[in-house]
């Protein structure tokens, strides 16, 4: 249960903001409203679809509310994003306000056969042989059954499916094309479908190719995507690498434990929420979780056979394209 009351956003009516309106002021803004127990050094991070976007240290003993933060377009294109803050105080106690699923959408009723697109974002770079799995962020594309779409995704990005940086396929009879991005550099992806028989009906969205971040005790490195519809399809992933040996003579580390503390995901290729997976021969490891439910997911990365090596891993699913 949320401690903290929702963030708000002075351009939106209800949950949902009109694209022109971002575009207006170049981003989004969010503001933090009014609570109590804030004191002095106390951090304020805002997270956008499980991404940290915004950071506020508390500086004097009465904040000034609302705290506002802006969220730059680049990362506000047209979609559903969920949307919190976390309050971490010097102790380092973390509360977590309720999330809003924010839409950020066309004025007026969107035209028939529109295209629209959902991508995961904050997967790692490919760094084989480095660490040997490939990280992907996915995307879907949402039409009328059967159109043609071309789709793009500026250097040094490539599409899993083709190898290339452009993908051509129908959409299916769900409506819908299921595609993955990798690259092999860090920073910021532009991707682009349109309709074969129609490029003014097109989609333009951003993702971020991430780096890895430290993992605790003998989790080395993590890295996880985030922002993936909660279709029961596509994943959110989580990829790691571990130290080789534990801290007892002679005993390696061969698995790492996933349990999925917070949320509905599923861990693939597991039944219920709690997963031993067998490392690779590098120490590597891919966890694949997908979601029927739009939420935040915490999953609680451990080592059995090396205490003290625990991470908390969090990311979300968005409410999917219908």
């Amino acid at each position: 249960m949320a401690d903290l009351p929702a963030p708000t956003f002075p351009q939106a009516l209800g949950d949902t903001i009109p694209i022109e309106s971002v575009t207006a002021i170049d981003g989004v803004l969010v503001n933090i409203p009014g609570f109590p127990g804030l004191g002095i050094n106390d951090l304020i991070t805002l997270f956008w679809n499980g991404i940290a976007v915004g950071f506020y240290r508390v500086t004097t003993a009465i904040p000034q509310f609302p705290i506002q933060f802006v969220v730059p377009s680049t990362l506000a294109t047209i979609g559903s994003y969920l949307v919190y803050y976390t309050a971490d105080d010097f102790a380092n106690a973390v509360r977590s306000s309720a999330i809003v699923n924010l839409q950020i959408t066309l004025s007026g009723p969107v035209p028939i056969g529109q295209l629209r697109m959902i991508l995961s974002t904050n997967a790692s770079n490919y760094d084989w042989p480095a660490i040997n799995v490939s990280p992907f962020n996915r995307g879907v594309v949402t039409g009328v059954p059967g159109t043609p779409v071309m789709v793009t995704v500026g250097s040094p990005g490539l599409i899993g499916e083709s190898g290339r940086n452009y993908y051509l396929m129908d959409l299916g009879l769900n409506g819908q094309l299921d595609f993955s991005i990798f690259s092999e550099e860090q920073g910021l992806l532009t991707v682009n479908a349109y309709s074969v028989l129609d490029p003014a009906n097109s989609v333009i969205l951003t993702t971020f190719i991430g780096p890895y971040r430290l993992g605790g005790g003998s989790i080395k490195s993590v890295n996880y995507s985030t922002g993936a519809p909660a279709n029961g399809r596509t994943y959110n992933s989580i990829y790691l690498k571990t130290e080789a040996l534990s801290s007892v003579p002679g005993r390696p580390i061969t698995f790492v434990r996933a349990i999925i503390s917070t949320g509905s995901a599923r861990i693939v290729g597991y039944p219920g929420s709690l997963a031993d997976i067998v490392l690779n021969g590098d120490q590597s490891a891919t966890i694949n979780l997908t979601n029927m439910v739009s939420e935040r997911t915490v999953v609680e990365l451990s080592l059995p056979e090396q205490s003290g090596s625990e991470k908390l891993v969090e990311s979300i699913f968005v409410q999917p394209s219908s």
